[in-house]
């Protein structure tokens, strides 16, 4: 493309556009330019494609941030997090309120792929009273810890349109919760539906807590893939696999 084209407006002129999406709560009407393959600026194809290093590195930085942020709401947060991983490597340091805005939407991907933030990061971004008390609370199995901090910043999570993603997390809060009881345990085969009756009743006050709410529980953690094992309701206990019972949360993401 020549250097003096008008071509090189086209991105500056999507990002606007995805600009309004946004505000205007149309994020529909974003999907041809994020989605569509002949307008997809980032993974450009076709004999007259501009590769994507070759444009303005603020339009490329604004192009991946709502490519991330579209992803988040189709829940493909694999492909949020290299979006937005990219935007942070290509943001300046010194745009901080720029870099700030980037993290509010890659630190809870992370967080779902299983890849929780340090503290020292939070407070470097003034994000410390949003997300740390979160993330302590999915890692120590703390559900209520977690609703109530959702509560608390329900406000600020609905604006940047991430509440439902950190949601999600009650899912990891309850794996590590199970596995918490596993470990104290001394990591048996069967586990106790008893005893993880227990610890919901003191983790979550508004679960249920008989034996058939928490076979249910553990029945969801085991087909999405938290648990490795199934329900034995015969002997009121999950029977977990010889090996890698609990497996990693970015081990789910990784195929």
């Amino acid at each position: 493309m020549e250097p003096a084209s008008r071509r090189w407006a086209t991105l500056s002129i999507v990002n606007q556009i995805l600009k309004l999406t946004f505000m205007i709560d149309k994020t529909h009407l974003a999907k041809p330019y994020t989605e569509s393959s002949s307008m997809m600026f980032d993974e450009p194809i076709g004999r007259n494609a501009v590769p994507f290093e070759s444009w303005n590195k603020a339009d490329r930085v604004t192009y991946t941030v709502y490519r991330g942020r579209m992803s988040i709401l189709n829940g493909e947060y694999v492909t949020a997090d290299q979006k937005l991983a990219y935007a942070l490597r290509h943001c300046p340091k010194s745009a901080t309120k720029n870099r700030r805005q980037i993290l509010i939407f890659l630190i809870p991907v992370r967080m779902a792929i299983g890849t929780n933030p340090s503290r020292d990061l939070l407070l470097q971004h003034n994000l410390l009273d949003e997300f740390w008390e979160l993330s302590q609370a999915v890692q120590c199995g703390n559900v209520n810890g977690l609703v109530q901090t959702l509560e608390e910043h329900a406000e600020f999570f609905l604006d940047h349109r991430i509440y439902l993603m950190l949601n999600s997390l009650k899912s990891q809060a309850w794996r590590n919760l199970f596995k918490r009881v596993w470990t104290a345990g001394g990591c048996p085969r069967r586990l106790s539906l008893r005893d993880c009756a227990r610890a919901v009743m003191l983790s979550d006050s508004e679960s249920g807590t008989d034996l058939d709410a928490v076979s249910c529980l553990a029945s969801n953690l085991i087909t999405y893939g938290f648990v490795k094992g199934y329900v034995w309701n015969v002997q009121a206990c999950i029977l977990l696999a010889k090996e890698n019972a609990f497996p990693p949360i970015q081990e789910l993401f990784s195929h």
